[in-house]
């Protein structure tokens, strides 16, 4: 059996024995967790319930206070208690769900709301009492006590006495009234009811003899508005005692009922709850205790078994390693410090055997490196001379090629702007020919402007005649009228002088239009010649311009030809170049690798440090930083990779450095 076998059987029992043991603590810490939640929810529902009882109790004391004095303060405490008692219950609503208990808090919940609305009576029932005691009793009894006194004063002050005796008796009625209307405000009592209305009764008496003694006027009057104040008086204590015993009624036979109701329904719950309590407080601890000895037994148990394992894996471990692990140890460390010639013990089994074969097999390795990395040096000294002569005439064709590439381009820059300036010129002719055109046609039209002020001219001369004749005829009829006609010859001599002016005038314009329109002929002759040998010099610079355009191009495509050669020649300098230093690189990691194999003590070569062997030098001409950096792929194909065989009983390689290099390119 494997040692990873031994060791999953050996640690898989104690971790089934420890899943067990995990999988009971779980049991155990759950049924805990379950028990303690619910008795958590029951402690919960027992501290809601003492809540809904105390506050039950301050509503309850509230609302005597506020039937006892209806103080404010009293109906503004009983609103603070009676919102958290709603609360309190909406809240045991939600959270208590045992049927039992949640249909006595159904039924209380119920009841606390009936209570509330029984109470909304109570606080009207106090309105419509205040009102009859301060608006009506408190007023109108004074003023029948001032009516009354008025009677008995003015009855003494005038010796009615049969009306002030009469007056007195009715005084003191009406007094015994309102002292047994108080004493019914404070003990509610049918009796001192009855006693306010046996009074009210003899004072009603006394009144009707008084209205049939009285006489004066005033004290009539008096009476008259004393017995309208006592009307009302009596319908507002009538009215008054029919709210007090509504009042009464409904704290007698609901609120005082309700009240001790919702008491016993919460206490039932309370009382619910704590024996839940009782039942499942003993029933958690002996869980726990029956899970505590589960899981003391399965640890016993697991102990045992891992001390067992345990003996059975280190037999079997020292039969499978064949030596004590710090023997296995040394060795592996002087194989790690490079020392391959160690002398093993005999028989060598397990891990301590394979330990001999793999010093063996890395000693024939490291011989076998050491001669390869010789071998390898030798020949990348060799490459590296090739290389550099390679890279230099790769060099030397690159810098001609830019030379060229120089001059192309600045015969190139010539033909473009040549070409630029023959398009210039061939627009400004195309122009000129264009201009010359128009001001052929400006000059027709003048010229067709000029006949026409010519004939208009003659138009005027005319009229210039025949003005002048009238003039004259004109001076012939004022002569004729004599006297009378001399301010009219007068006019006629100045008209006549006007028509010369007028028509010497025109004869000097139609003159200068005849020798105007002679130029402007001969100025357009001229204009119709020009415009053809404009146009065809536009013509010629037009075949200029695509003569320079396709020298243009082909000096183009010249400079894109040379650019792509010395583009291939930088590859192939770039790729010489990159040859000559893998060449050295190859050579100093040949060094180095033998430098790392001698890091290996071998029987026959030992620890002496590797030289490395002297490379050629390599030359790096900077030429142009774009060779390093070209993207073009080079276009000389690759060299054929250096032979190597077998020279050595080592196993070491041999460069074939007589090999073909034919195919190499050549400068």
């Amino acid at each position: 059996m494997k040692l990873s076998a031994k060791l999953m059987l050996g640690f898989g029992s104690v971790l089934g024995l420890l899943l067990i043991l995990a999988g009971i603590s779980f049991w155990a810490l759950e049924n805990s967790s379950e028990g303690f939640n619910q008795y958590r929810g029951l402690a919960r529902d027992t501290n809601l319930s003492g809540r809904l009882q105390a506050n039950m109790l301050m509503v309850r004391m509230n609302v005597k206070d506020f039937i006892l004095t209806g103080s404010e303060k009293d109906l503004k405490e009983y609103d603070d208690y009676y919102a958290k008692m709603r609360g309190f219950m909406d809240e045991a609503v939600s959270d208590i769900k045992k049927p039992e208990r949640a249909s006595l808090i159904a039924e209380a919940d119920s009841e606390v709301r009936e209570y509330g609305e029984y109470f909304e009576k109570i606080k009207k029932f106090r309105v419509e009492r205040n009102h009859y005691v301060n608006d009506v009793l408190n007023v109108n009894g004074p003023l029948m006590e001032q009516k009354l006194t008025r009677i008995l004063q003015t009855a003494e002050r005038d010796n009615d006495m049969s009306a002030a005796v009469l007056s007195g008796h009715a005084m003191r009625n009406l007094l015994l009234a309102r002292l047994y209307e108080l004493k019914f405000l404070d003990d509610n009592a049918p009796v001192s009811a009855d006693r306010v209305k046996s009074e009210a009764k003899d004072f009603n008496k006394l009144l009707e003899d008084l209205d049939r003694s009285l006489q004066n006027p005033e004290r009539r009057r008096l009476l008259g508005e004393l017995v309208d104040l006592k009307e009302k008086y009596m319908a507002a204590f009538v009215s008054l005692t029919k709210v007090i015993f509504d009042r009464n009624d409904v704290i007698v036979n609901h609120l005082d009922k309700i009240g001790p109701e919702i008491a016993k329904n919460v206490e039932d719950v309370k009382l619910s709850v704590m024996a839940d309590q009782d039942v499942l407080g003993p029933k958690l601890q002996a869980a726990n205790n029956q899970a505590i000895m589960l899981a003391v037994g399965i640890s016993l148990i697991a102990l045992a078994i891992g001390v067992a394992t345990a003996g059975f894996i280190i037999r079997t471990v020292n039969r499978q390693l064949g030596s004590d692990p710090a023997e296995i140890a040394n060795v592996a460390q002087s194989i790690a410090g490079g020392d391959l010639d160690l002398k093993f013990a005999e028989p060598a089994i397990g891990v301590y055997g394979n330990m001999r074969n793999m010093a063996a097999q890395l000693t024939q390795v490291v011989s076998d490196v050491r001669a390869g990395a010789s071998n390898v040096a030798s020949g990348s000294t060799e490459l590296s001379a090739s290389a550099e002569g390679l890279s230099q005439g790769a060099t030397e064709q690159a810098a001609s090629i830019e030379e060229v590439s120089a001059s192309i381009e600045e015969m190139a820059s010539n033909i473009k702007q040549n070409t630029l300036n023959a398009q210039t010129t061939e627009e400004i002719a195309l122009k000129s020919a264009s201009d010359a055109q128009e001001s052929g046609g400006a000059v027709s039209e003048a010229v067709s402007a000029m006949k026409n002020i010519a004939e208009k001219i003659s138009i005027i001369e005319e009229i210039a005649r025949q003005t002048n004749l009238l003039a004259l005829n004109a001076a012939i009829e004022a002569a004729r009228a004599g006297e009378h006609g001399k301010g009219f010859a007068v006019v006629a001599a100045e008209v006549r002088k006007l028509a010369e002016r007028s028509g010497n005038a025109a004869g000097e314009i139609s003159e200068l239009s005849t020798t105007t329109v002679s130029v402007a002929e001969k100025a357009g002759e001229m204009l119709d010649n020009l415009v053809p040998n404009i146009q065809k010099t536009a013509e010629l610079v037009q075949e200029i311009a695509s003569a320079s355009t396709e020298q243009n191009s082909g000096a183009e495509q010249i400079s894109k030809a040379i650019t792509q050669l010395d583009s291939v020649i930088q590859q192939n300098a770039s790729a010489s170049e990159e040859m000559a230093s893998t060449s050295e690189e190859l050579s100093s990691q040949s060094a180095l690798l033998e430098n790392t194999m001698s890091f290996f003590k071998v029987s026959g070569y030992g620890s002496s440090r590797y030289s490395q062997p002297r490379a050629l030098p390599v030359s790096h001409n900077p030429v142009d930083q774009s060779v390093k950096e070209a993207s073009v792929a080079p276009t000389t194909p690759a060299p054929k990779p250096v032979t190597a065989t077998h020279t050595s009983d080592m196993g070491g390689l041999s460069l074939d450095m007589e090999a073909d290099d034919s195919d190499f390119e050549k400068f």
